[in-house]
């Protein structure tokens, strides 16, 4: 996780970078690092003169109720319990601290609780002449502490939690793991990187080229990191490496990017101070992720959900058996029930009597990819007004294109009905107008194309001729073949 680039130098001298490497390379500090914290199982390293607790991973700190600052500030003696088996010594200073032991005995927790295992401690000596005593347990968890002391009191073996942790077996369980974890990085798309601060070396796997936009032969610095990062972003990552350095804790910050092509990428980095090797060289190790495509989707549901909460009308998703998934604020108007409640209950308990039977047959059809529209349904709702709701219902599909539930829009159409029932209304006393007077009324287009002619028309003194003209066809014919040519009508409507 690189600083401001300012504030940090950046190895240039290929000498010093070329003695680090062989030394000791960053990388498979790294791994073994990513192997100590992740594997499943509890370790303690401990000084073999004095028992003094060097490391915990977080599996023994986790099982053990410490933090790893207060285990480092133990002994083992503290921590383990007499067994009354005379092959393991609990005076680390007894002299005998260093030979192996395989067996089952009791660790003392964090709260005082007793807590059965299975150990394995083996002796380790470094090229350096250090040497340290892993400890390596699995808690016994369907013995009880009485039964566990029982059994080794009355039994000359038992059984080990690992067959050998000789030096050739540690090294194939490094392999095995550095494997493992190089193809869970490959599979969730995760960029490595490792930087040693003493040598300023910094390490990028492919994928961390990848995510940065450059090629694959481009050798990474801290520098160079830093100026790859948006101007608008150096100011947090430089706080949060700051961080880092003074808790020695593992954190996250994220950043964005622009590639050659112009492109802008958002990159979430994690990383951790880590200390390698006896000589307790500083490392940074950690992992970044493009997560430009999953922010685009976060801020497009986050559209669509405001959308949604602004909306008037009633939206509701459900699963295919009716239990509810979502419910805007509309449906909390409409239908009177707030979101906490109805979410997880079946939305079928909240549909009129007279429509449950219909509601299998649609869910057959959605499931199918069909869109239904309801007919128009009268609601009441909680104010006990009567509404009309035009309902529709579609099909939901899931991030694999199969369907997934329903989505259900209630519009408000009351306003529109009333609207449509007036004017229907109006029309009908505007004919019983037309029809009842004793006026002659009629209607043409520009054309003079008759459009309307009440039965006054027909009861004229020209009946006869209209009855003639207009049978059966009065809608078609045109106004001028029923008047006198010199009446001057024609002449008044071009006007």
């Amino acid at each position: 996780m690189p600083a401001a680039a300012p504030e940090l130098k950046s190895g240039n001298n290929a000498e010093d970078m070329t003695k680090h490497r062989t030394a000791s390379h960053p990388s498979a500090d790294g791994w073994r690092h990513a192997l100590f914290e992740h594997i499943p199982v509890a370790i303690i390293v401990s000084s073999p003169e004095t028992g003094a607790i060097i490391a915990a991973n977080p599996k023994a700190c986790r099982v053990l109720g410490y933090t790893e600052v207060r285990l480092r500030s133990l002994r083992t003696a503290d921590i383990f319990v007499a067994t009354g088996d005379p092959g393991f010594p609990v005076a680390q200073e007894s002299g005998n601290a260093t030979r192996e032991f395989r067996g089952e005995l009791t660790f003392r927790c964090a709260d005082g609780a007793l807590l059965p295992v299975e150990l394995n401690r083996s002796w380790f000596a470094g090229a350096d002449d250090s040497s340290a005593c892993i400890n390596a347990f699995t808690p016994l968890s369907d013995r009880t502490v009485a039964e566990t002391v029982q059994q080794q009191s009355s039994t000359t073996g038992s059984r080990p939690i690992l067959d050998n942790m000789s030096r050739p077996a540690m090294d194939l369980a490094l392999r095995e793991s550095e494997q493992r974890l190089r193809a869970a990085t490959e599979v969730a798309a995760l960029g490595v990187w490792a930087w040693d601060r003493s040598a300023d070396v910094l390490t990028w796997d492919d994928r961390m080229r990848a995510i940065h936009g450059v090629s694959t032969d481009m050798e990474p610095t801290i520098a160079a990191w830093g100026q790859m990062i948006h101007p608008d972003d150096r100011a947090a990552v430089a706080i949060t490496t700051q961080k880092v350095m003074a808790t020695d804790r593992q954190v996250s910050v994220e950043y964005r990017v622009v590639h050659r092509d112009g492109t802008t990428h958002s990159v979430l980095c994690s990383g951790g101070v880590v200390n390698a090797g006896a000589g307790g060289m500083t490392h940074q190790l950690g992992v970044c992720l493009d997560v430009t495509e999953l922010r685009r989707a976060e801020e497009s549901l986050s559209r669509l959900a405001a959308i949604i909460d602004a909306a008037t009308d009633a939206i509701v998703s459900t699963k295919f058996d009716g239990v509810i998934t979502s419910w805007n604020p509309g449906a909390e108007k409409l239908y009177g029930h707030r979101a906490g409640d109805v979410l997880g209950h079946n939305v079928f308990d909240l549909v009129p009597p007279g429509q449950r039977a219909l509601m299998p047959g649609f869910i057959e059809r959605i499931r199918d990819g069909e869109t239904i529209k309801l007919p128009d349904l009268r609601w009441t709702t909680p104010e006990q007004r009567q509404v009309d709701l035009a309902i529709t219902l579609a099909p939901i599909p899931d991030r694999a294109g199969q369907w997934a539930g329903i989505s259900s829009v209630a519009h408000d159409i009351t306003q529109r009905k009333r609207a449509e029932a007036a004017v229907a209304e109006s029309e009908a006393r505007m004919k019983a107008v037309i029809e009842n007077t004793s006026d002659l009324i009629w209607s043409v287009d520009r054309q003079y194309q008759l459009l309307v002619a009440n039965a006054a028309c027909l009861e004229s003194t020209q009946r006869a001729l209209w009855s003639t003209i207009c049978c059966g066809s009065r809608y078609s014919m045109r106004l001028g073949s029923l008047l006198p040519g010199n009446c001057g009508f024609p002449t008044m409507m071009r006007r």
